[in-house]
């Protein structure tokens, strides 16, 4: 441990410390005392060994060395078994002094070109050798490279971007066993000149079905700073039609608004069926980028329905999927969109572009927790794009709220009709699997039953039940977290042949059936009425010994008031 201390023990004389000589160690032994013994014309300053202070250095004031004088240094440590000294390390005073840190005094754009200042202290000599560090703000480390004059040149500079420079020098003529650098400069930063955008938009398409023809929005992703190399100044999208006419419109950059949109877009204010081909271009002073195509939705090429498997987990969607190999072998490449389902004016969805070899990816963040996401599944040929399948997925799911409007109705003696509001995907914080119906009479001969409702169904009839009984009901939904609060109510079966209501609409139809006959027979006879007959007092009805049928049925006797009465009116 101490040869690896001394290697690493070093003398410097700094100019910020009043010319004092700085002696500081950068490897620590397992020792528990460290002392630095000094020795200037071999005498040892102040007359005792100096212990290491807390950044592991000591001070050796100007005043205990003469300039051009040679300073000797060595270690001794101690601990509990005894003390060990190192060998001596010897340092010349004018070979140690510590340069002043140079001055960045400036750059060139073209090509990226650092300029800076050496500063001369007297009676040194003017050669310097120096390193240069730089870093771009993505760079997590510094890239350093020597050079040899006050100058530095950057090879290759990423366009339109700032990079962060610092300097340190030393001198190349007092150079030994050890080289005595100066501290870095201050930090430096230089922005390079735009160049040409390279490489394509990401672009989609989102069209909403329409009574009368699809609405369509065209979508693109802000390009990357790497890649358009200058401020984007506008995006040129360039509608063709099928006739042959191009409409071009200049779209101003926008700061994405995660209520409104995420991306930049522009709706297609032409018929679908009319537009031919739609591109998008980057601007800016360097000229465009190249023309990325956007695959628009078509519907009348036969495609197989692939519904996607989606897994969640927190902040990323993973999706799978199987396309037949007659159909993968004419795709160009597949398109994972995905957008939360909400209640927001407009939805602010994404999507993932990818290769044709590949039936999976993870769709990472940002996402939501506990909010429903419609996870499609798009295939591009020729570039259009065809919907294979969708499928409803959370990323991290919580138990679901309580089933509302739970309603009994059309009560018999052996079933009852149960309803309730399904639970909607705004609303869950998680995929509902099922609904659960628990049903009790509460007797000491204890029936109770659960039944598993499918998560589509508002409603199902309970059978088997037994007549005049009482009986508890409650449901629930369930989601992979686990059960939701219950909804309770109670509900008592009917006793068959205590129904009066039934007794009164079957006379009551009966009646009706009775009078249509009637009023039948009486239009055939053609008899015509100019008052309103008298049933007691009648010949019409005593001739037809109906008067005990009427005076029994003010039903019948209701429906001929009424014939005769359209009769007179006639």
């Amino acid at each position: 441990m101490l040869i690896s201390a001394v290697s690493n023990f070093c003398c410097l004389v700094v100019p910020q410390l009043r010319a004092a000589v700085e002696c500081s160690l950068t490897t620590l032994s397992l020792f528990l005392c460290v002392c630095v013994c000094v020795c200037v014309h071999d005498y040892r300053v102040g007359g005792s060994p100096l212990k290491l202070g807390v950044n592991n250095s000591v001070i050796i004031q100007r005043a205990k060395y003469n300039a051009g004088s040679g300073l000797r240094a060595w270690l001794s440590a101690s601990n509990a078994l005894g003390s060990v000294w190192s060998d001596e390390v010897t340092f010349d005073m004018d070979a140690i002094v510590q340069p002043s840190a140079p001055l960045i005094t400036g750059h060139e754009p073209k090509p990226l070109e650092i300029l800076w200042e050496a500063k001369r202290d007297a009676g040194l000599p003017a050669q310097w050798l120096c390193k240069v560090q730089y870093r771009r703000p993505c760079d997590p480390d510094w890239t350093e490279v020597r050079c040899h004059e006050a100058n530095f040149v950057l090879e290759d500079p990423v366009p339109f971007t700032t990079y962060t420079f610092r300097v340190r020098c030393w001198l190349s003529s007092l150079m030994r066993n050890y080289v005595v650098m100066s501290d870095w400069s201050e930090e430096y930063n230089a922005k390079t000149p735009p160049a040409v955008p390279l490489g394509k938009l990401d672009v989609w398409s989102v069209c909403e079905p329409s009574l009368e023809a699809p609405t369509c929005k065209i979508l693109w992703k802000e390009m990357p700073v790497s890649q358009a190399q200058g401020k984007i100044s506008s995006y040129m999208v360039r509608v063709r039609l099928h006739n042959g006419v191009e409409n071009v419109t200049s779209c101003a950059p926008q700061t994405c608004d995660q209520e409104e949109s995420c991306f930049q877009s522009i709706p297609l204010k032409v018929p679908i069926t009319e537009v031919k081909a739609v591109s998008v271009a980057a601007s800016t002073t360097q000229g465009e980028s190249i023309p990325s195509f956007v695959a628009l939705p078509r519907t009348d090429v036969p495609t197989p329905t692939v519904k996607p498997k989606v897994r969640g987990a927190r902040n990323e969607l993973s999706v799978s999927w199987c396309v037949p190999t007659w159909f993968s072998e004419r795709v160009q490449e597949f398109v994972v969109q995905h957008k939360p389902i909400k209640l927001h004016r407009i939805l602010c969805l994404n999507w993932v572009k990818v290769n044709k070899s590949q039936s999976s990816i993870v769709v990472k963040g940002p996402l939501w927790d506990y909010t429903a996401y419609n996870v499609s599944l798009f295939a591009v040929v020729n570039n259009f794009s065809h919907l294979l399948g969708y499928s409803i997925a959370y990323t991290v799911q919580k138990v679901p709220p309580k089933v509302t409007d739970l309603q009994i109705m059309n009560i018999s003696s052996s079933t009852v009709d149960l309803t309730w509001t399904p639970i909607s995907l705004n609303t869950s914080p998680g995929l509902i699997l099922y609904y659960l119906v628990h049903l009790d009479n509460g007797s000491a001969c204890v029936f109770s039953s659960v039944v598993n409702v499918s998560r589509h169904m508002s409603s199902v009839q309970l059978r088997e039940l037994k007549p005049g009984q009482h009986y508890d009901v409650w449901i629930s939904a369930m989601t992979e977290a686990g059960e939701g609060e219950k909804a309770t109510t109670s509900f008592t079966t009917k006793t068959p042949g205590t129904s009066s209501a039934s007794k009164y609409s079957f006379l009551f139809h009966c009646h009706v059936s009775v009078c249509l006959l009637l009023i039948t027979y009486l239009i055939n006879k053609d008899i015509s009425f100019m008052e309103i007959p008298d049933p007691n007092n009648s010949s019409l009805f005593k001739g037809e010994n109906l008067h005990a049928q009427m005076s029994s049925s003010p039903v019948c006797i209701f429906c001929v008031l009424l014939y005769g009465i359209g009769k007179s009116e006639s």
